[in-house]
């Protein structure tokens, strides 16, 4: 029997042009100057975190934060600029916590996508500010495994917690078959649900972690992270959430049009 390898994708984005190190320093100098002038309009301090289509948000850039903030001025209210797809949700624990070390109050600034693990930062901010091209997401966990299976290319791909959770409720309901693995299992290796179930408990407690900023019963944190991974399961993956969405279901002074 042919063995079938599984490869790892491998990035295929164009170089863009070298910049010169005169035009690099003057595009630094320019957004900079930006910068400062925001925080002076603001009143506050101001850091953008915009991670590329080929970014995420890391645990190395908490590191970065940190050498950021120490240079920064004492101030009560931080305002947070924040652009990216998601990323770890262990690194946006991180950074909230660190955030929330140096300042009482954090205001996040989502004019584009705050997705996934961008999401998970934003449940940590004390408002959210939003625009008409801003969304959210739901945090649906997941993965690409060392046994998940190969696309034509022979790649292997991704395999989302609520892309399994939907087979198994839908076979329950047009078969009645109360155990459908033995057919999952022919397309899913028990490792990569195994996988997937850790992270999607990883992600709940990190979500429960940053609710308890604003509900000082833990409790109520927990039912308040389970509500939002139940809402999960009757949305689309990843599905958009814009401003009027998300200021209906959530308190209103914590949204900001």
């Amino acid at each position: 029997m042919a063995k079938i390898s599984r490869k790892k994708p491998t990035a295929r984005i164009p170089s863009p042009a070298p910049m010169l190190m005169d035009e690099y320093i003057a595009a630094v100098e320019k957004t900079q100057a930006i910068f400062r002038r925001l925080a002076v309009r603001m009143k506050m301090p101001f850091i953008s975190y915009w991670t590329s289509s080929g970014g995420s948000i890391c645990h190395n850039d908490i590191i970065v934060f940190s050498h950021l903030l120490a240079e920064m001025p004492k101030a009560k209210t931080l305002a947070l600029f924040l652009k990216s797809n998601g990323g770890n949700p262990e690194a946006a624990l991180r950074l909230v916590h660190l955030l929330r070390t140096q300042f009482e109050k954090i205001i996040l600034l989502a004019p584009f996508e705050c997705a996934s693990a961008a999401t998970m930062v934003a449940l940590g901010a004390n408002e959210i500010h939003m625009g008409p091209t801003s969304y959210l997401t739901a945090v649906d966990s997941s993965l690409k495994h060392d046994l998940s299976p190969v696309d034509h290319n022979n790649y292997l791909v991704s395999v989302s917690q609520d892309e399994v959770s939907r087979i198994l409720r839908l076979w329950k309901q047009q078969t009645g078959a109360q155990n459908p693995f033995p057919e999952v299992y022919k397309y899913l290796h028990p490792l990569v649900i195994g996988a997937l179930d850790r992270s999607s408990s990883l992600s709940m407690r990190v979500c429960e972690e940053l609710l308890s900023y604003h509900l000082r019963d833990r409790k109520k944190s927990g039912a308040s992270a389970g509500s939002s991974t139940a809402n999960t399961l009757r949305t689309p993956t990843r599905s958009p959430r814009g401003r009027r969405f998300a200021s209906d279901s959530m308190s209103s002074r914590w949204i900001r049009a």
